[in-house]
């Protein structure tokens, strides 16, 4: 496999990573222990929202860079020939 063919997926499981540590964290600290409501202004709440927005913009980039760099010829007479 080549290396640019493992850009993606390493990405991939390191936003996973970095989403599931503040997964734990928001689960531990921005809700109310008692009731199990949310608490206002969690900054963690914000930090994986933020986090979830990038890995989104990121996958549009990628896909966008993937159909530029991997463009079909538009002759299809050459796979028929």
């Amino acid at each position: 496999m080549r290396k640019s063919a493992a850009v993606i997926p390493v990405l991939a499981l390191i936003a996973g990573a970095f989403g599931f540590i503040i997964r734990q964290m928001e689960v531990n600290t921005a809700f109310e222990s008692a009731t199990g409501f949310a608490r206002r202004n969690a900054s963690t709440t914000a930090i994986l929202i933020a986090l979830s927005g990038l890995v989104i913009i990121l996958a549009v980039l990628f896909a966008l860079l993937a159909m530029t760099k991997f463009k079909a010829d538009n002759d299809y007479a050459k796979a028929f020939a």
